[in-house]
């Protein structure tokens, strides 16, 4: 399987809101919205904000688009960037058609690669909703560590930069 990261850009937009709208994505991203009620133009939004983030001087948002064989798949990010602690979050959510392909690792992998180029990170964290667990495992195997829970239905898990490592 081919795994590519990039930077979105607009023409995006149709196939993103395709993937994205969709009821069990829009839950377990906690975006506030029902399928019904997510719009196009919510889509264009994010998008729009996300691209100029790519140029921004201090950015706090860093999302770049999954292609798994040349077909847009979802999306990694991360995002509130706190430079004083050089701490953020990271997430991941792909398309329902992209569920069980086995590219998550090599894409958190390239993904670390690539934000560490972009930001002095030495701290990430990461919530998943506490009935995924698979998503569980696969933080787990990349080194992610639980730690106390930040909110009710969710597990956090946390990984720091390593002395010697990228």
């Amino acid at each position: 399987m081919e795994v590519n990261l990039r930077e979105f850009v607009i023409s995006d937009l149709e196939e993103l809101y395709s993937l994205f709208c969709d009821s069990i994505i829009l839950k377990n991203l906690e975006i506030g919205k029902s399928k019904q009620e997510f719009t196009l133009e919510d889509e264009r939004e994010w998008l729009r904000r996300t691209i100029s983030q790519y140029s921004a001087p201090k950015s706090t948002e860093y999302h770049l688009a999954i292609e798994l064989n040349k077909r847009l798949a979802g999306s990694i990010g991360a995002f509130n960037y706190d430079y004083e602690n050089k701490t953020a979050e990271v997430g991941i959510w792909m398309g329902r058609v992209f569920w069980g392909s086995g590219a998550v690792p090599l894409i958190m992998e390239l993904f670390r690669d690539k934000v560490l180029q972009r930001y002095d990170l030495e701290r990430a964290i990461t919530n998943i909703d506490e009935n995924n667990r698979i998503a569980q495992k696969i933080a787990e195997s990349f080194g992610f560590r639980r730690i106390e829970r930040r909110k009710a239905g969710e597990v956090s898990y946390e990984i720091f930069r390593q002395n010697g490592n990228r």
